[in-house]
């Protein structure tokens, strides 16, 4: 899992018009979804890149990569809003993959083999 740095604790306080202090206690009772701050960090930094007008999309992907540790299709997912749609087990709520929620009929595999019956 990402890990919120103090500075990007900062920089969302920036983003959300919020306190420092108050961001900060989110975190640590893992109030807040890091990979969602993240992506939402990931967007705010590209904007004020771009707005410099001395870089290249590539250039800025490259340096945002290294500035959160994130790979460049999570990146690129930030900046674009590219998103798959999230697919959960109606039965547990589990977060699963689509091939999952596909090959099983909404269910994953941990309760699909629930339903299975061995006659022998």
């Amino acid at each position: 899992m990402i890990r919120l740095r103090q500075k990007d604790i900062e920089r969302l306080a920036i983003i959300t018009d919020g306190s420092v202090d108050y961001l900060t206690k989110l975190v640590s009772m893992s109030l807040i979804d890091h990979s969602y701050a993240v992506d939402q960090l990931i967007k705010y930094s590209y904007k004020k890149l771009k707005s410099e007008k001395r870089y290249t999309p590539a250039q800025m992907i490259e340096a945002l990569m290294r500035e959160y540790g994130a790979s460049k299709s999570k990146v690129q997912n930030a900046i674009y809003n590219k998103r798959s749609s999230e697919h959960y087990c109606s039965e547990c709520m589990k977060k699963i993959p689509v091939s999952e929620y596909k090959r099983n009929d909404g269910l994953c595999d941990s309760c699909f083999a629930k339903h299975i019956q061995i006659d022998i």
